[in-house]
Protein backbone atom coordinates (compact mmCIF):
# COMPACT_ATOMS: atom_id res chain seq x y z
CA UNK A 1 0.00 0.00 0.00
CA UNK A 2 3.00 2.27 0.18
CA UNK A 3 2.37 3.51 3.72
CA UNK A 4 5.87 2.67 5.02
CA UNK A 5 8.69 5.13 4.20
CA UNK A 6 11.15 7.51 5.81
CA UNK A 7 9.48 9.14 8.81
CA UNK A 8 6.13 10.28 10.20
CA UNK A 9 4.63 12.05 7.19
CA UNK A 10 1.22 12.81 5.76
CA UNK A 11 1.11 12.00 2.04
CA UNK A 12 -0.68 14.44 -0.25
CA UNK A 13 -1.37 13.57 -3.91
CA UNK A 14 0.41 15.70 -6.48
CA UNK A 15 -2.16 14.87 -9.15
CA UNK A 16 -5.59 13.27 -9.13
CA UNK A 17 -5.72 9.53 -9.58
CA UNK A 18 -6.96 8.58 -13.03
CA UNK A 19 -9.48 5.89 -13.81
CA UNK A 20 -6.64 3.81 -15.20
CA UNK A 21 -4.69 4.14 -11.95
CA UNK A 22 -7.67 3.04 -9.92
CA UNK A 23 -8.48 0.17 -12.24
CA UNK A 24 -4.90 -1.06 -11.98
CA UNK A 25 -5.14 -0.90 -8.19
CA UNK A 26 -8.56 -2.55 -8.07
CA UNK A 27 -7.22 -5.52 -10.00
CA UNK A 28 -5.01 -6.26 -6.98
CA UNK A 29 -7.35 -5.05 -4.23
CA UNK A 30 -9.04 -8.46 -3.69
CA UNK A 31 -5.63 -9.91 -2.77
CA UNK A 32 -5.25 -7.64 0.27
CA UNK A 33 -5.91 -9.60 3.46
CA UNK A 34 -4.22 -7.46 6.15
CA UNK A 35 -3.79 -3.73 6.61
CA UNK A 36 -1.81 -2.88 9.74
CA UNK A 37 -0.63 0.63 10.62
CA UNK A 38 2.27 -0.22 12.94
CA UNK A 39 4.48 1.91 15.17
CA UNK A 40 7.80 2.20 13.32
CA UNK A 41 10.35 4.88 12.55
CA UNK A 42 9.29 4.72 8.92
CA UNK A 43 5.63 5.36 8.30
CA UNK A 44 3.51 7.59 6.10
CA UNK A 45 -0.20 8.18 6.33
CA UNK A 46 -2.60 8.71 3.46
CA UNK A 47 -4.04 12.22 3.58
CA UNK A 48 -7.71 13.16 3.59
CA UNK A 49 -7.40 14.61 0.09
CA UNK A 50 -6.00 11.38 -1.28
CA UNK A 51 -8.65 9.29 0.44
CA UNK A 52 -11.42 11.61 -0.74
CA UNK A 53 -10.24 11.19 -4.30
CA UNK A 54 -10.64 7.43 -3.88
CA UNK A 55 -14.09 7.85 -2.37
CA UNK A 56 -15.21 10.24 -5.10
CA UNK A 57 -14.29 7.75 -7.79
CA UNK A 58 -15.47 4.55 -6.09
CA UNK A 59 -18.46 5.54 -3.96
CA UNK A 60 -19.34 4.98 -0.30
CA UNK A 61 -19.49 1.19 -0.11
CA UNK A 62 -17.54 0.13 3.03
CA UNK A 63 -14.29 -1.66 2.29
CA UNK A 64 -14.29 -0.90 -1.41
CA UNK A 65 -10.48 -0.56 -1.50
CA UNK A 66 -9.92 -3.99 0.07
CA UNK A 67 -13.05 -6.11 -0.45
CA UNK A 68 -11.50 -9.27 1.02
CA UNK A 69 -9.67 -7.67 3.94
CA UNK A 70 -9.65 -9.96 7.00
CA UNK A 71 -7.60 -7.94 9.51
CA UNK A 72 -7.30 -4.19 10.17
CA UNK A 73 -5.03 -2.79 12.90
CA UNK A 74 -4.30 0.76 14.04
CA UNK A 75 -1.29 0.26 16.31
CA UNK A 76 0.30 3.70 16.08
CA UNK A 77 1.14 5.78 19.16
CA UNK A 78 1.34 9.23 17.59
CA UNK A 79 3.33 12.24 18.71
CA UNK A 80 0.98 14.88 20.13
CA UNK A 81 1.81 17.38 17.38
CA UNK A 82 1.09 14.94 14.57
CA UNK A 83 -1.97 13.25 16.04
CA UNK A 84 -4.61 15.86 15.04
CA UNK A 85 -3.42 15.82 11.42
CA UNK A 86 -3.33 12.06 11.08
CA UNK A 87 -6.40 11.13 13.10
CA UNK A 88 -8.63 13.22 10.85
CA UNK A 89 -8.13 10.73 8.06
CA UNK A 90 -9.05 7.63 10.13
CA UNK A 91 -12.82 7.85 9.36
CA UNK A 92 -12.14 7.70 5.63
CA UNK A 93 -9.56 4.95 6.10
CA UNK A 94 -12.05 2.85 8.04
CA UNK A 95 -14.80 3.48 5.51
CA UNK A 96 -12.70 2.70 2.44
CA UNK A 97 -10.74 -0.29 3.73
CA UNK A 98 -12.86 -1.97 6.42
CA UNK A 99 -15.80 -3.88 4.98
CA UNK A 100 -17.97 -6.87 5.76
CA UNK A 101 -15.13 -9.35 5.22
CA UNK A 102 -13.13 -8.08 8.23
CA UNK A 103 -12.85 -10.60 11.06
CA UNK A 104 -10.22 -8.88 13.23
CA UNK A 105 -10.12 -5.22 14.30
CA UNK A 106 -7.34 -3.84 16.52
CA UNK A 107 -6.85 -0.29 17.77
CA UNK A 108 -4.45 1.51 20.10
CA UNK A 109 -6.23 3.95 22.38
CA UNK A 110 -5.04 7.54 22.64
CA UNK A 111 -6.29 10.81 24.05
CA UNK A 112 -7.07 12.27 20.61
CA UNK A 113 -8.59 9.17 19.03
CA UNK A 114 -12.35 9.19 18.45
CA UNK A 115 -13.01 5.73 19.83
CA UNK A 116 -16.75 5.97 19.14
CA UNK A 117 -15.91 5.99 15.45
CA UNK A 118 -13.93 2.76 15.78
CA UNK A 119 -16.67 1.13 17.83
CA UNK A 120 -19.28 2.19 15.29
CA UNK A 121 -17.21 0.57 12.57
CA UNK A 122 -17.00 -2.64 14.59
CA UNK A 123 -20.78 -2.63 14.99
CA UNK A 124 -21.38 -2.79 11.23
CA UNK A 125 -19.09 -5.80 10.67
CA UNK A 126 -21.25 -8.95 10.56
CA UNK A 127 -18.27 -11.31 10.50
CA UNK A 128 -16.19 -9.65 13.23
CA UNK A 129 -14.63 -12.32 15.48
CA UNK A 130 -11.78 -10.52 17.27
CA UNK A 131 -11.85 -6.98 18.72
CA UNK A 132 -8.77 -5.66 20.51
CA UNK A 133 -7.99 -2.33 22.14
CA UNK A 134 -4.45 -1.62 23.34
CA UNK A 135 -3.37 1.13 25.69
CA UNK A 136 -1.70 2.28 28.88
CA UNK A 137 -3.02 2.66 32.40
CA UNK A 138 -4.11 6.25 31.76
CA UNK A 139 -6.09 5.32 28.65
CA UNK A 140 -9.73 4.40 28.99
CA UNK A 141 -12.55 3.12 26.85
CA UNK A 142 -15.27 5.44 28.08
CA UNK A 143 -17.89 4.82 25.42
CA UNK A 144 -20.68 2.34 26.03
CA UNK A 145 -20.48 -0.95 24.18
CA UNK A 146 -24.13 -1.87 24.60
CA UNK A 147 -25.33 -0.72 21.13
CA UNK A 148 -23.10 -3.27 19.41
CA UNK A 149 -24.49 -6.83 19.17
CA UNK A 150 -21.32 -8.55 17.85
CA UNK A 151 -23.16 -11.83 17.35
CA UNK A 152 -20.07 -13.58 15.94
CA UNK A 153 -17.49 -12.06 18.27
CA UNK A 154 -15.17 -14.68 19.79
CA UNK A 155 -12.56 -12.57 21.60
CA UNK A 156 -12.42 -9.06 23.03
CA UNK A 157 -9.63 -7.12 24.75
CA UNK A 158 -10.50 -3.85 26.48
CA UNK A 159 -8.55 -1.13 28.27
CA UNK A 160 -10.23 1.05 30.91
CA UNK A 161 -13.87 0.10 30.30
CA UNK A 162 -16.60 0.82 32.80
CA UNK A 163 -17.80 -2.11 34.87
CA UNK A 164 -21.18 -1.67 33.19
CA UNK A 165 -19.76 -3.43 30.14
CA UNK A 166 -19.78 -6.82 31.87
CA UNK A 167 -23.52 -7.58 31.61
CA UNK A 168 -23.34 -6.77 27.89
CA UNK A 169 -20.37 -9.09 27.37
CA UNK A 170 -22.22 -11.82 29.25
CA UNK A 171 -24.91 -11.82 26.55
CA UNK A 172 -22.59 -12.25 23.55
CA UNK A 173 -23.40 -15.78 22.33
CA UNK A 174 -20.00 -16.79 20.91
CA UNK A 175 -17.61 -14.90 23.17
CA UNK A 176 -14.75 -17.30 23.96
CA UNK A 177 -12.04 -14.99 25.33
CA UNK A 178 -12.19 -11.82 27.46
CA UNK A 179 -9.20 -9.71 28.45
CA UNK A 180 -9.76 -6.58 30.53
CA UNK A 181 -7.11 -4.13 31.68
CA UNK A 182 -7.67 -1.38 34.26
CA UNK A 183 -11.43 -1.48 34.60
CA UNK A 184 -13.01 1.73 35.86
CA UNK A 185 -15.75 2.01 38.49
CA UNK A 186 -14.43 -1.08 40.21
CA UNK A 187 -16.80 -0.88 43.19
CA UNK A 188 -18.91 -3.70 41.88
CA UNK A 189 -22.36 -4.01 43.34
CA UNK A 190 -23.14 -7.54 44.50
CA UNK A 191 -26.69 -7.25 43.17
CA UNK A 192 -25.45 -6.57 39.62
CA UNK A 193 -22.97 -9.43 39.82
CA UNK A 194 -25.62 -11.77 41.18
CA UNK A 195 -28.05 -10.86 38.40
CA UNK A 196 -25.52 -11.87 35.75
CA UNK A 197 -24.17 -14.91 37.60
CA UNK A 198 -27.64 -16.30 38.28
CA UNK A 199 -28.51 -16.32 34.57
CA UNK A 200 -27.36 -19.70 33.17
CA UNK A 201 -27.09 -18.19 29.68
CA UNK A 202 -24.42 -15.70 30.81
CA UNK A 203 -20.98 -16.23 29.27
CA UNK A 204 -22.19 -19.52 27.82
CA UNK A 205 -19.28 -19.78 25.34
CA UNK A 206 -16.57 -18.28 27.57
CA UNK A 207 -13.42 -20.35 28.03
CA UNK A 208 -10.68 -17.79 28.75
CA UNK A 209 -10.73 -14.70 30.97
CA UNK A 210 -7.87 -12.44 31.98
CA UNK A 211 -8.24 -9.35 34.18
CA UNK A 212 -5.48 -6.90 35.14
CA UNK A 213 -6.33 -4.16 37.63
CA UNK A 214 -4.87 -1.38 39.72
CA UNK A 215 -5.38 -3.68 42.72
CA UNK A 216 -5.52 -7.46 42.78
CA UNK A 217 -8.80 -7.74 44.70
CA UNK A 218 -10.58 -5.35 42.31
CA UNK A 219 -9.45 -7.42 39.34
CA UNK A 220 -10.68 -10.59 41.04
CA UNK A 221 -14.16 -9.15 41.58
CA UNK A 222 -14.83 -9.38 37.85
CA UNK A 223 -14.90 -13.17 38.27
CA UNK A 224 -17.91 -12.83 40.58
CA UNK A 225 -20.04 -12.28 37.46
CA UNK A 226 -19.45 -15.84 36.25
CA UNK A 227 -22.36 -18.27 36.66
CA UNK A 228 -21.69 -21.58 38.44
CA UNK A 229 -22.16 -23.38 35.13
CA UNK A 230 -19.28 -21.53 33.46
CA UNK A 231 -16.76 -23.60 31.51
CA UNK A 232 -13.71 -21.35 31.89
CA UNK A 233 -10.47 -23.30 31.54
CA UNK A 234 -8.03 -20.33 31.56
CA UNK A 235 -8.20 -17.67 34.30
CA UNK A 236 -5.68 -14.87 34.85
CA UNK A 237 -5.92 -12.26 37.62
CA UNK A 238 -3.12 -9.73 38.08
CA UNK A 239 -2.02 -6.26 39.14
CA UNK A 240 1.02 -4.06 38.64
CA UNK A 241 1.12 -3.06 42.30
CA UNK A 242 2.36 -5.12 45.24
CA UNK A 243 -0.57 -6.98 46.77
CA UNK A 244 -1.14 -7.34 50.51
CA UNK A 245 -1.84 -10.72 52.13
CA UNK A 246 -5.45 -9.63 52.64
CA UNK A 247 -5.85 -8.81 48.94
CA UNK A 248 -4.29 -12.12 47.94
CA UNK A 249 -6.54 -14.18 50.18
CA UNK A 250 -9.64 -12.23 49.13
CA UNK A 251 -8.78 -12.79 45.47
CA UNK A 252 -8.19 -16.50 46.00
CA UNK A 253 -11.50 -16.75 47.80
CA UNK A 254 -13.37 -15.11 44.91
CA UNK A 255 -11.72 -17.35 42.34
CA UNK A 256 -12.40 -20.54 44.23
CA UNK A 257 -16.04 -19.51 44.70
CA UNK A 258 -16.77 -18.51 41.10
CA UNK A 259 -14.56 -20.62 38.83
CA UNK A 260 -15.75 -24.08 37.87
CA UNK A 261 -13.34 -26.64 39.42
CA UNK A 262 -14.27 -29.24 36.82
CA UNK A 263 -13.06 -27.10 33.89
CA UNK A 264 -10.15 -24.94 35.11
CA UNK A 265 -6.81 -26.05 33.65
CA UNK A 266 -4.75 -22.84 33.80
CA UNK A 267 -4.93 -20.47 36.78
CA UNK A 268 -2.78 -17.38 37.42
CA UNK A 269 -2.76 -14.96 40.35
CA UNK A 270 0.10 -12.44 40.16
CA UNK A 271 1.17 -9.06 41.42
CA UNK A 272 3.91 -6.71 40.18
CA UNK A 273 3.16 -7.68 36.59
CA UNK A 274 4.91 -5.38 34.14
CA UNK A 275 2.34 -3.23 32.35
CA UNK A 276 4.96 -1.51 30.21
CA UNK A 277 5.31 1.57 32.40
CA UNK A 278 8.64 3.16 33.34
CA UNK A 279 8.31 1.97 36.94
CA UNK A 280 9.32 -1.52 35.77
CA UNK A 281 12.74 -0.69 34.40
CA UNK A 282 16.15 -1.26 35.91
CA UNK A 283 15.33 -1.89 39.58
CA UNK A 284 17.96 -3.22 41.99
CA UNK A 285 17.49 -4.75 45.44
CA UNK A 286 19.45 -6.85 47.90
CA UNK A 287 18.18 -9.96 49.63
CA UNK A 288 18.32 -8.11 52.95
CA UNK A 289 15.84 -5.48 51.68
CA UNK A 290 13.06 -7.96 52.37
CA UNK A 291 14.10 -8.99 55.88
CA UNK A 292 11.17 -7.29 57.61
CA UNK A 293 8.56 -8.00 54.94
CA UNK A 294 5.69 -10.40 55.63
CA UNK A 295 7.45 -12.45 58.29
CA UNK A 296 4.15 -13.61 59.78
CA UNK A 297 1.88 -13.16 56.75
CA UNK A 298 -0.09 -16.09 55.43
CA UNK A 299 -1.34 -16.43 51.87
CA UNK A 300 -3.34 -19.64 51.97
CA UNK A 301 -3.13 -21.96 48.95
CA UNK A 302 -5.50 -24.59 50.31
CA UNK A 303 -8.69 -23.09 48.72
CA UNK A 304 -7.10 -23.77 45.33
CA UNK A 305 -6.83 -27.49 46.00
CA UNK A 306 -10.41 -27.85 44.71
CA UNK A 307 -9.14 -27.28 41.14
CA UNK A 308 -8.08 -30.90 40.70
CA UNK A 309 -7.76 -30.70 36.92
CA UNK A 310 -5.34 -27.78 36.89
CA UNK A 311 -2.27 -28.20 34.70
CA UNK A 312 -0.68 -24.75 35.04
CA UNK A 313 -0.81 -22.75 38.27
CA UNK A 314 0.91 -19.46 39.09
CA UNK A 315 0.42 -17.97 42.54
CA UNK A 316 3.20 -15.40 42.43
CA UNK A 317 2.64 -12.56 44.90
CA UNK A 318 4.87 -10.43 47.10
CA UNK A 319 3.72 -11.93 50.45
CA UNK A 320 4.44 -15.42 49.01
CA UNK A 321 2.11 -18.35 49.42
CA UNK A 322 2.66 -20.32 52.60
CA UNK A 323 3.66 -23.89 51.73
CA UNK A 324 3.94 -26.26 54.70
CA UNK A 325 4.97 -29.94 54.85
CA UNK A 326 1.26 -30.77 54.92
CA UNK A 327 0.76 -28.80 51.71
CA UNK A 328 3.60 -30.71 50.06
CA UNK A 329 1.63 -33.89 50.74
CA UNK A 330 -1.58 -32.39 49.37
CA UNK A 331 -0.19 -31.03 46.10
CA UNK A 332 0.22 -34.43 44.36
CA UNK A 333 -3.17 -35.59 45.63
CA UNK A 334 -5.08 -32.48 44.58
CA UNK A 335 -3.12 -31.48 41.46
CA UNK A 336 -2.08 -34.83 39.97
CA UNK A 337 -1.98 -33.47 36.38
CA UNK A 338 0.05 -30.36 37.16
CA UNK A 339 2.71 -29.57 34.56
CA UNK A 340 3.77 -26.06 35.59
CA UNK A 341 3.60 -24.94 39.23
CA UNK A 342 5.01 -21.62 40.44
CA UNK A 343 4.54 -20.46 44.04
CA UNK A 344 7.49 -18.05 44.21
CA UNK A 345 7.31 -14.55 45.62
CA UNK A 346 7.64 -11.49 43.42
CA UNK A 347 10.03 -9.69 45.79
CA UNK A 348 12.37 -10.83 48.60
CA UNK A 349 10.61 -11.32 51.94
CA UNK A 350 11.77 -12.04 55.46
CA UNK A 351 9.97 -15.33 56.06
CA UNK A 352 12.09 -18.45 55.76
CA UNK A 353 10.43 -21.15 53.61
CA UNK A 354 8.56 -23.70 55.74
CA UNK A 355 9.72 -26.67 53.68
CA UNK A 356 13.10 -28.12 52.81
CA UNK A 357 14.33 -30.02 49.77
CA UNK A 358 12.83 -33.32 50.92
CA UNK A 359 9.38 -31.74 50.77
CA UNK A 360 10.10 -30.39 47.30
CA UNK A 361 11.03 -33.93 46.27
CA UNK A 362 7.74 -35.13 47.70
CA UNK A 363 5.91 -32.78 45.32
CA UNK A 364 8.05 -33.81 42.36
CA UNK A 365 7.71 -37.51 43.09
CA UNK A 366 3.93 -37.36 43.19
CA UNK A 367 3.41 -35.07 40.18
CA UNK A 368 4.52 -37.26 37.29
CA UNK A 369 3.83 -34.66 34.57
CA UNK A 370 5.58 -31.74 36.28
CA UNK A 371 8.02 -29.96 33.96
CA UNK A 372 8.43 -26.50 35.55
CA UNK A 373 8.50 -26.01 39.31
CA UNK A 374 8.84 -22.79 41.29
CA UNK A 375 8.85 -23.69 44.98
CA UNK A 376 11.01 -21.84 47.54
CA UNK A 377 12.65 -24.16 50.06
CA UNK A 378 15.15 -23.91 52.89
CA UNK A 379 18.42 -24.97 51.29
CA UNK A 380 20.46 -24.53 54.45
CA UNK A 381 19.33 -27.97 55.64
CA UNK A 382 19.93 -30.62 52.98
CA UNK A 383 19.51 -34.40 53.10
CA UNK A 384 22.51 -36.67 52.81
CA UNK A 385 23.30 -37.42 49.18
CA UNK A 386 23.37 -41.15 49.90
CA UNK A 387 19.80 -40.99 51.19
CA UNK A 388 18.23 -39.64 48.00
CA UNK A 389 17.50 -41.27 44.67
CA UNK A 390 16.32 -40.27 41.22
CA UNK A 391 12.90 -38.69 41.67
CA UNK A 392 11.84 -37.11 38.37
CA UNK A 393 12.77 -37.39 34.74
CA UNK A 394 10.13 -34.82 33.78
CA UNK A 395 11.26 -31.64 35.59
CA UNK A 396 13.26 -29.46 33.19
CA UNK A 397 13.08 -26.05 34.92
CA UNK A 398 13.45 -25.19 38.61
CA UNK A 399 12.71 -21.72 40.02
CA UNK A 400 14.41 -21.17 43.38
CA UNK A 401 14.15 -17.42 44.09
CA UNK A 402 13.68 -16.96 47.82
CA UNK A 403 15.49 -20.22 48.63
CA UNK A 404 18.43 -19.59 51.01
CA UNK A 405 21.55 -21.73 50.58
CA UNK A 406 24.49 -22.80 52.68
CA UNK A 407 27.94 -21.74 51.52
CA UNK A 408 28.98 -25.29 50.56
CA UNK A 409 27.21 -25.73 47.24
CA UNK A 410 28.68 -29.10 46.27
CA UNK A 411 26.05 -30.99 48.22
CA UNK A 412 23.26 -29.03 46.52
CA UNK A 413 24.79 -29.74 43.13
CA UNK A 414 25.09 -33.46 43.86
CA UNK A 415 21.47 -33.64 45.01
CA UNK A 416 20.21 -31.81 41.92
CA UNK A 417 22.22 -34.10 39.65
CA UNK A 418 20.89 -37.17 41.37
CA UNK A 419 17.23 -36.26 41.89
CA UNK A 420 16.49 -34.19 38.77
CA UNK A 421 18.71 -35.69 36.06
CA UNK A 422 16.92 -33.93 33.18
CA UNK A 423 17.07 -30.46 34.74
CA UNK A 424 18.35 -27.98 32.15
CA UNK A 425 17.22 -24.57 33.45
CA UNK A 426 17.69 -22.91 36.83
CA UNK A 427 15.92 -19.65 37.57
CA UNK A 428 16.65 -17.57 40.67
CA UNK A 429 15.37 -14.16 39.51
CA UNK A 430 12.10 -12.53 40.47
CA UNK A 431 11.53 -10.48 37.29
CA UNK A 432 13.41 -9.60 34.11
CA UNK A 433 13.42 -5.95 35.24
CA UNK A 434 14.63 -6.63 38.80
CA UNK A 435 18.17 -7.50 39.86
CA UNK A 436 18.52 -8.86 43.39
CA UNK A 437 21.97 -9.10 44.94
CA UNK A 438 22.86 -11.29 47.90
CA UNK A 439 24.72 -14.40 49.02
CA UNK A 440 22.03 -16.90 48.00
CA UNK A 441 21.69 -15.48 44.50
CA UNK A 442 25.46 -15.59 44.13
CA UNK A 443 25.53 -19.24 45.18
CA UNK A 444 22.68 -20.21 42.87
CA UNK A 445 24.46 -18.48 40.02
CA UNK A 446 27.59 -20.53 40.74
CA UNK A 447 25.54 -23.73 40.76
CA UNK A 448 24.03 -22.86 37.39
CA UNK A 449 27.47 -22.19 35.93
CA UNK A 450 29.10 -25.33 37.33
CA UNK A 451 26.19 -27.55 36.30
CA UNK A 452 26.01 -25.81 32.90
CA UNK A 453 22.35 -25.01 33.36
CA UNK A 454 20.54 -22.33 31.42
CA UNK A 455 19.62 -19.26 33.44
CA UNK A 456 16.45 -17.54 32.30
CA UNK A 457 13.41 -15.84 33.75
CA UNK A 458 10.11 -17.74 33.87
CA UNK A 459 8.28 -15.39 36.18
CA UNK A 460 6.20 -13.59 33.55
CA UNK A 461 5.72 -16.17 30.81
Amino acid sequence: MGILTGEHTVVFPEVDFTRQDLQRYMNYAPLIRELHFKQTLEIRFLSQDLLRSFQKALGDEPGVLSPNLASFAWLVDLDHWLAPKVLRQIPLTLSLFVGNSVKSLQCRLGRDLNIRMVLSTSGRLPNLQHLTFFGRAQDSLEDSLTPYPWTNLQSISLVGPSVSVIPHLARLPRLYTIRIKYMRDTILGPAAAHAVASDPSSFKALKEIGVHGHELAYAAKVFSYLPPTNSVHYAHCSTSSAATPEECNASIDILQNHLNPSTVQWLEVRDLVNDGSSSFSGKRLTESDGVGAYVDAVVDISPLFKFTGVRVLFLCVHPRALVTPTHSEMVPKCWPRIQHLDLCSTLPIGRLPSIDYTHLLQVVRGCKSLQVLGLPFDGTQLPDVDDVMVVSFSVKTLRVCGSPLQSDIEQMEDILWKTLPHLNTLNFTYHPWLHVEGPSNTLWNRIAEEMELEVCDESED
